[in-house]
């Protein structure tokens, strides 16, 4: 917990999470993915243990019916598929899933107010049925990630208001200086 509120850098916070998550979860890939509001798709955010040919080419649509991701988003609870090749919803992604090593994956939603819709997940390169012990701790961590990440969204959105603020201030001390010259 600590070591994911130690910073308002939302890159940073992001990355700590699932560094975080890596070691408590004993597992080698994880990531997260949020609403990219410029091409209204969501996207990986941050990832660890996945390729970057994986994470680059990951874009959900918000209409998707079957992705997991979001699944877990509309129901608010995690969603776990525990054999990629025997789940009937997975037969879209089932493809992306062999060629990038995992057999089996869990998502938890990050449930914020302030900043896009996201979810946790965790990948594992074997048939895994994730434990309630399992998905408890994930969840729990997952809400201590969810007001990290809020917290740094806020943080860059007030700062990015007091630099347009200070961008404006500067223009009309400009003007100001103009006119005193003329």
């Amino acid at each position: 917990s600590s070591a994911v509120v130690s910073t308002l850098d939302e890159q940073l916070v992001l990355d700590r999470i699932l560094e975080q998550v890596e070691r408590l979860m004993a597992i080698q890939k994880c990531a997260i993915v949020a609403l990219d509001e410029k091409q209204g798709v969501f996207r990986a955010q941050a990832s660890r243990g996945l390729s970057q040919h994986y994470t680059n080419r990951l874009a959900i649509s918000p209409s998707e019916p079957f992705s997991v991701s979001l699944r877990a988003l509309r129901s608010g609870q995690p969603v776990q598929v525990s054999d990629t090749e025997m789940d009937e919803s997975f037969t879209d992604a089932r493809s992306r899933a062999r060629l990038e090593g995992y057999r089996s994956l869990l998502a938890v939603p990050l449930n914020t107010q302030h900043a896009q819709p996201a979810a946790l997940l965790v990948y594992r390169p074997d048939t895994h049925i994730f434990t309630a012990q399992e998905i408890e701790l994930l969840t729990n961590f997952a809400n201590h990630a969810a007001m990290a990440i809020e917290n740094a969204t806020l943080y860059a959105r007030s700062d990015a208001r007091l630099h347009e603020q200070t961008r404006r201030l500067e223009a009309l001390i400009q003007s100001l200086r103009d006119g005193l010259i003329l």
